[in-house]
């Protein structure tokens, strides 16, 4: 496979860690895609075919031309793949995000319409609300 050069960083520079928590939460990442994948039947019977593909590939009697068009074509789509995963990736984070932000926001509405609620109720008697 042709190996190309470190892509350039994209809008978020996810190629270059230079900041210390950005290790660590890059770190975090791993550990936790690491536990996903490991366990993912579907992730490793696709490993093996992959594998098995590529051993196939690799015994192809291919002029030189075409095997490095093949293999630019692969390594495009790897790095295709590699940035959607990242971006899929911080996708997640920021609708983490805002999906704490919503219920955070729900959560203040239903304690302000209970206070309400409670002001409403203790302005008048009790014997007026069945009146």
């Amino acid at each position: 496979m042709v190996h190309r050069q470190e892509p350039k960083g994209g809008k978020y520079g996810k190629t270059r860690i230079s900041d210390p928590s950005e290790t660590e939460i890059d770190e975090l990442r791993q550990d936790t895609l690491h536990k996903l994948i490991e366990h993912d039947s579907d992730y490793q019977d696709y490993c093996k075919e992959m594998t098995a593909a590529e051993r196939e590939y690799t015994k192809l009697d291919l002029p030189q031309e075409q095997r490095q068009i093949v293999d630019e074509y692969l390594s495009l789509a790897d790095m295709v793949n590699m940035e959607y995963c990242t971006f899929s990736y911080l996708a997640g984070i920021f609708d983490s995000h805002k999906i704490v932000d919503l219920f955070q926001l729900k959560e203040k509405n239903n304690k302000t319409t209970k206070q309400q609620n409670n002001k409403t109720t203790k302005q008048h008697p009790p014997y007026q609300r069945f009146v």
